[in-house]
């Protein structure tokens, strides 16, 4: 039981920021999210910070971007026993915000992009699933009750621009992880922590064709938290714990195409490397909690995948001042059958896009969106926990709204 214990708590203390990244936050401007997120050869608005920074050294002038996602997601379990159980419903809010700053004067821009590309979370308590209770003591450590991850990314970035055709950026990259609980029925686990990395992009524009590429190196994210004993374990008390987790590296690669004054298309094909999330140690501070636990340090495999997803988009100019988009998505998951937990029931998904431009006027846009994302139902039962085995069904809708300024 000692080592079934310290295992599922290594896993959870900050395996949470990474699962979450398997439910990876894709959508991080309204106008690019009404195309499919298929931007990083377009990448002609502020969000160009996200997507492909060397984009905003096309840019003229100042300009900002404001913008939301709420996401609304649905997760429901069945096991053998045929019953239904729904995770608790909750709405997430994800901001974004973006701002360059170009100038003729010398081909060099300057942008700060801050955004919440990993998050969201579940809630299983209170709803009856196998997984959040059990009558035997040695599964406890493996129930699953209640997962928060909550991060900001702050991204500044400086893009040169070679000749009227070509511009190249780097950047730095700032991950702030503010909040993390993940609790069971032995175990309350909460904790922060912050990483460092960099970015890197070109830009090739030539008439109607745009083509780019973007990579985001891994970060990786030192968290120091706080175990709380729960259950059979109340009565330990709690002690300190901290760990790393290495956030992985993404290449994206897209083109745009513009067929008419009227019509514009896109492209993308986005490869992450999952392969960092390959194990999580844990260390905690000995006191009477690791003396019930027998140790003060564990490792755990994950192993996940690396993943390449594909993404089109398109955008119909249909009035001088509104124009609609449509956009599609598939992307798989990274997690194998044998490490799977609810915390994440994810699988393979496909994101189904429609959005919408307003010109308020000469200087300032409004862009709306909506995504329904779609995961293929998971039919797992390779767990060494049996009540995580059965049939997992989850979907998302995600509204989006920016508003875009130039100064």
């Amino acid at each position: 039981m000692k080592r079934i214990v310290l295992s599922v708590a290594a896993c959870m203390l900050l395996a949470q920021p990474v699962f979450a990244g398997g439910f990876f936050i894709g959508e991080q401007g309204a106008r690019a999210e009404g195309m499919g997120g298929a931007f990083t050869g377009l990448a002609d608005d502020p969000s160009a910070l996200w997507f492909n920074p060397a984009g905003i050294a096309f840019q003229e002038g100042i300009s900002g971007t404001a913008g939301f996602d709420v996401l609304m997601p649905t997760n429901k379990f069945t096991p053998a026993t045929g019953v239904t159980y729904t995770a608790n419903k909750k709405t997430f809010v994800t901001p974004q915000g973006y701002l360059v700053y170009n100038t003729d004067a010398l081909p060099v821009a300057l942008g700060l992009g801050i955004n919440t590309p990993f998050g969201l979370s579940t809630d299983w308590r209170n709803t009856g699933a196998p997984f959040t209770a059990t009558g035997t003591p040695a599964l406890f450590p493996a129930t699953v009750t209640f997962s928060q991850i909550e991060m900001l990314n702050f991204n500044p970035s400086v893009a040169y621009r070679i000749n009227d055709k070509l511009s190249i950026a780097v950047g730095a990259t700032y991950y702030y992880v503010n909040k993390v609980h993940l609790d069971n029925q032995i175990l309350l686990l909460g904790g922060n922590g912050d990483g460092w990395g960099g970015n890197v992009a070109v830009m090739y524009k030539d008439g109607p064709v745009g083509f780019g590429v973007s990579y985001r190196s891994r970060v990786k994210a030192k968290i120091n938290g706080t175990a709380i004993g729960a259950g059979p374990l109340a009565a330990a008390g709690s002690t300190s714990a901290s760990t790393s987790v290495t956030f992985p590296d993404m290449v994206n690669v897209g083109l745009s195409y513009r067929l008419s004054d009227a019509w514009l298309l896109s492209a993308d094909v986005d490869w992450v490397n999952w392969k960092t999330f390959d194990k999580i140690t844990v260390n905690y501070v000995p006191s009477t909690l690791t003396g019930a636990l027998g140790a003060t340090t564990s490792t755990i495999p994950e192993n996940w995948k690396a993943t390449t997803s594909f993404r089109l988009g398109a955008e119909w100019d249909f009035a001088a001042n509104m124009r609609a988009r449509v956009g599609y998505v598939y992307d798989p998951s990274p997690i194998n059958a044998v490490d799977f937990s609810p915390r994440l029931p994810g699988n393979d998904r496909q994101l189904f896009n429609i959005g919408y431009g307003y010109d308020l006027g000469k200087k300032t846009t409004i862009d709306l969106a909506y995504s329904y994302v779609l995961l293929n139902n998971r039919n797992q039962t390779a767990s060494a926990a049996p009540f995580y085995n059965g049939t997992y069904k989850s979907d998302v809708h995600i509204v989006a709204a920016s508003l875009t300024h130039h100064f």
